[in-house]
């Protein structure tokens, strides 16, 4: 049984695989001086576990002062990591550093030697090197907080999140005006609200992006009620007359209710449905803390 089971992994491991779910940086050069231990494995997730374990946010910040020892900074999250270790962030950790840098796992012995290890090795080729070679990753969608389009092809390809138009962020902007400014139109319909959807979308096609994602689940439930096309236009006209009242002189965004972002995102899903478009819908988990777990039931 166990040499049937280790030959089976083995062949498992060896084949490649295409990474649904990224978001690193879009290009390598944008790791240059991102190269401190604490600060990029705190950046996300396992920070969320230390805050559910009892660790003070204002303790955590410290511990990603690039600027102070590496030891001193551990020893301030040291005994919540403890807490975390086994959480599916704290193994994929230990993991990380087994398999990358060749130690069992992170802590008071091994920081120091792991913190300089890191450091050496955040050059030109190490994400190829994490991603091709360890990782066997043929390739990764992406979905960066960097850049519009761009990405290195030999590692990613792009999705685009369309949910500026059924809740656009952060409020203190104007997605509105700059879609208008950015496509020479006027929009002061759910009409030309959804054209604009479409022009955009064929710009992000024509420069490489493979298809949608969402991340709704940060702030809405994912049920999507069937709305009719006369009632959704009508609420996003009483919206569009309070935005153009206010929002617009105060550089916010429009506010959309419930119903009309519902008829949108079934607009969005028909348009990608003809033009054979996938959609990433994030489900289950939810960074940070406090999140609404319902919401994000699929």
């Amino acid at each position: 049984m166990n040499s049937a089971y280790n030959e089976l992994l083995k062949k498992i491991n060896e084949m490649p695989v295409i990474d649904t779910h990224e978001h690193l940086v879009h290009s390598e050069e944008l790791l240059d001086g991102r190269d401190d231990l604490l600060q990029e494995f705190l950046l996300h997730y396992m920070s969320s576990d230390l805050i559910s374990s009892g660790m003070n946010p204002v303790d955590l910040e410290k511990a990603k002062d690039k600027s102070k020892p590496l030891l001193e900074r551990w020893r301030l999250i040291e005994p919540y990591w403890e807490f975390c270790r086994y959480t599916g962030h704290g193994r994929a950790l230990d993991e990380t550093v087994k398999r990358i840098y060749g130690f069992n796992e992170i802590n008071a012995d091994t920081i120091e030697d792991l913190g300089y290890k890191f450091k050496k090795a955040n050059k030109p080729g190490h994400m190829k090197d994490v991603l091709k070679d360890i990782c066997n990753i043929e390739l990764a969608i992406l979905d960066p907080w960097t850049g519009m389009y761009e990405c290195d092809r030999n590692l990613f390809r792009r999705v685009w999140q369309p949910q500026n138009y059924l809740i656009a962020l952060p409020y203190e902007s104007d997605v509105l005006s700059w879609l208008e400014e950015r496509y020479s139109m006027k929009i002061e319909s759910l009409e030309g609200w959804l054209e604009a959807f479409e022009i955009e979308l064929e710009e992000n096609l024509s420069n490489g992006i493979i298809g949608l994602k969402s991340t709704l689940a940060y702030h809405r439930s994912l049920k999507f009620e069937e709305v009719d096309y006369s009632k959704a236009a009508k609420g996003f006209a009483e919206a569009y007359k309070l935005w153009d009242q206010w929002g617009h002189r105060h550089k916010y965004n429009i506010v959309l209710p419930l119903y009309v972002q519902d008829y949108i995102m079934h607009h969005i899903l028909s348009v990608a449905n003809k033009k054979k478009l996938f959609i990433q819908f994030h489900t289950g988990l939810l960074e940070g803390n406090r999140g609404i777990l319902s919401n994000s039931n699929p």
